[in-house]
């Protein structure tokens, strides 16, 4: 009987063993995939490292650019001249010519903003031009 008993017993035991033994393959497993997340973590953080870098060597650029940009903008206005036409009651039309087509553009949508006061912008045409606007459309 009491062999009975041992056998039962060590049959028990072999089963814990056996359970023992999938939990460490599991547990080893998991350790290997700790181990490749850790690798892409050091990866991904060195990848972002290289863009936070790559991104504050872009501004800086930028900064130096528009530095430069803003020393030059007194130069590139080529001329602007005041017309009076007499009439002290009315403000005198100021022409400008920018040397940038962007920089125009930049003034020309931004006239809305002066909506209400006395200052309006407007784009100079040729006579000809300015007269086959005005016609109506047929």
């Amino acid at each position: 009987m009491e062999d009975i008993y041992q056998s039962i017993s060590m049959n028990k035991r072999l089963k814990k063993l056996d359970k023992l033994d999938m939990i460490e393959e599991r547990i080893k497993g998991m350790e290997s995939n700790l181990k490749d997340v850790k690798h892409l973590v050091e990866y991904a953080h060195g990848e972002i490292e290289d863009m936070k870098n790559a991104n504050s060597q872009k501004e800086k650029t930028e900064r130096e650019t528009m530095g430069r940009l803003e020393k030059l903008e007194q130069k590139i206005l080529h001329y602007k001249t005041a017309f009076s036409k007499g009439d002290s009651s009315k403000p005198c039309p100021i022409v400008v010519k920018f040397n940038r087509y962007q920089q125009r553009e930049d003034v020309r949508v931004n006239a809305h903003k002066l909506k209400g006061t006395k200052i309006g912008i407007s784009e100079q045409f040729p006579k000809e031009i300015a007269n086959v606007r005005k016609k109506p459309l047929p």
